[in-house]
Formats: C-alpha cells, sequence, structure tokens
C-alpha cells in the first residue's frame, strides 16, 4: 500500500521521510526527491493496519501528517 501526501506549497528538493507508529516508535526512515505539491511513500504493505505518523524535513521546514492504513 502507498501513502500520498499533499502539501500546500510547491516544493523541489530531496525530502527526509521518517514513519513513525502512533506509539512514537520509529518504522523507517528515507530520503526522497519531490517535484510539486504530492509526495507518494510507496512499498508500505509490509504495516499493519493502523495509525501512523509522517514526518517530512525539507531544509527550511517540517512537516507532520497522521495517515491511516485501512
Amino acid at each position: 500500500q502507498d501513502f500520498t501526501i499533499e502539501f500546500n506549497t510547491f516544493l523541489t528538493e530531496d525530502i527526509n521521510i521518517s514513519l513513525y507508529s502512533i506509539d512514537g516508535k520509529i518504522l523507517e526512515t528515507r530520503l526522497e526527491k519531490i517535484h510539486g505539491t504530492n509526495l507518494t511513500i510507496n512499498n508500505l504493505s509490509y504495516l499493519p493496519s493502523g495509525t501512523y505518523l509522517v514526518l517530512c524535513k525539507t531544509k527550511k521546514q517540517t512537516y507532520t501528517f497522521k495517515v491511516f492504513k485501512k
């Protein structure tokens, strides 16, 4: 399963992605390139259903998203 995150601004840069369980355990980190307002995080089929936090860090800003997997 994939997650697609929508940013409120156009980004063209590398972005550090950290995926956390709802209880704060870090599950995965990766570096992605973004060009636009949407970022799709692929290859998350190993995760069980639940709520996760995604922390996205650019050079200038940090974004936090809550995502739900069915």
